[in-house]
């Protein structure tokens, strides 16, 4: 039954994707083409981000005194609602503080759908490594995101933007519809949990985390990759439509900003592919370290001499590969570790505390290409020294992580899974 329940939740989910995908592309053009600033594009990634990140310890430890089925429900209905008015704000050309609001309850209901999400797998799931069970759920969220940019660039080009938001309402609320008729095996995470509580959650999670050496290490080290990212994020995105040329038409632009999307979702496909073929071949911690490494030298610090499509794609693909390659094996490791019943609580903080930094890293990365470009260099030329710094923080901080053995630590012992052993863990933490 299990199995059934997991194999019907991620289907759902997939379908879900399929918007969801062409809803964000149509926002980045929208936005974009209206304020033609990499600035204004980072202060919505950050936005949406930082509500992921800052309330996900506080929305973790609510979701671990309800059923997973119960939060993952709840939060399609909230996308479904969401998306609905950012249909009828795209539509009615409303200001940009109007779909800011919008984008913040979307990152909400986001934010619990991913816990609740994440945290179910070691609930339906009973194998001892979980690595190639997160490439197949990779696999099944990645599917649909080639369909998706390729939906939103057609809509946005020739039709209206705002139908890419309202297909992904209707889809949403099918997947609420089909999620509350499963047959859930469990009634919760913890049938004896105390009432939730933010912030005594937010103090645990932490807790259990900061307490562990090899944990603390390896969220420094991923906060400090995460910063690069988030700076390069932006930029990235304004040095694909830069490259389009001035005056581009939405059509070019499109199509370029598509292109590069498939090419990053076929890239997470085929990293997913290639973690659940490796999952018991190679070790966890050469495949994250890997991750980390080639994916900064392909997608970042080789980056700015890639401008035409033929090898922009293929940057693309090879950087979202490398980043399936470190994310299915990490986020095993942190399912096999952390006790069920403060799944919810410790995802949020290690949320918090890998990626704090993120959202202020993207409005940084925004405003230093713009003001590079206002001043003496080029649009192409400021993108450029923006994504080659960003990509060598990361090399540096990737080489360090792999020297301190943290990973290799961590990823040869994973936590028991019996609820008086890992009680005993809570306590001791």
């Amino acid at each position: 039954m299990r199995n059934r329940v997991f194999a019907t939740l991620w289907s759902v989910q997939m379908v879900l994707l399929l918007a969801s995908s062409g809803s964000a592309l149509a926002l980045t053009l929208t936005v974009f083409d209206t304020s033609s600033s990499v600035a204004a594009l980072g202060a919505v990634t950050a936005l949406s981000m930082g509500c992921s990140i800052y309330l996900a310890p506080a929305i973790g430890s609510v979701l671990d005194g309800f059923s997973r089925k119960a939060g993952i429900l709840i939060s399609n209905v909230m996308i479904a609602v969401s998306s609905g008015l950012m249909a009828i704000s795209v539509f009615q050309g409303a200001p940009l503080p109007i779909m800011l609001l919008l984008v913040f309850v979307g990152a909400v209901a986001t934010t619990a759908q991913g816990l609740s999400l994440q945290a179910s797998v070691r609930v339906l799931r009973r194998e001892a490594d979980l690595t190639r069970i997160n490439g197949i759920v990779s696999v099944v969220e990645n599917a649909p995101v080639f369909a998706g940019p390729i939906v939103g660039a057609i809509v946005y080009s020739f039709a209206q933007p705002a139908a890419v938001f309202a297909l992904e309402s209707l889809l949403a609320l099918c997947a609420a519809t089909i999620v509350a008729a499963i047959p859930w095996p469990l009634a919760g995470p913890s049938s004896d949990r105390r009432s939730p509580n933010p912030v005594k959650g937010l103090r645990e999670g932490v807790r259990f985390i900061l307490t562990d050496g090899d944990l603390m290490r390896t969220q420094g080290a991923f906060a400090g990759i995460n910063f690069a990212n988030g700076i390069s994020t932006p930029v990235v995105t304004g040095f694909v439509l830069v490259g389009a040329g001035g005056g581009a038409s939405n059509l070019v632009e499109s199509s370029r900003l598509t292109a590069v999307n498939i090419g990053g979702a076929l890239g997470l496909l085929l990293g997913a592919t290639l973690v659940v073929a490796l999952a018991s071949r190679l070790k966890r911690h050469s495949l994250i370290i890997a991750g980390i490494v080639v994916g900064a030298l392909a997608g970042r610090v080789l980056l700015p001499v890639m401008t035409t499509l033929l090898w922009l794609v293929p940057a693309f693909i090879m950087r979202n590969l490398c980043v399936q390659l470190s994310n299915a094996p990490l986020t095993a490791i942190w399912q096999e570790r952390t006790p069920v019943p403060i799944q919810g609580a410790v995802f949020g903080s290690r949320r918090i505390l890998g990626q704090g930094l993120y959202p202020i890293a993207v409005l940084i990365g925004g405003f230093m290409a713009d003001s590079f470009s206002e001043a003496s260099l080029s649009a192409l030329e400021a993108t450029t020294l923006v994504i080659v710094f960003a990509g060598m923080l990361e090399l540096v901080i990737g080489i360090l992580l792999w020297r301190s053995g943290a990973l290799r630590r961590l990823s040869s012992s994973a936590m028991p899974e019996s609820g008086d052993a890992t009680q005993a863990q809570v306590g001791r933490e």
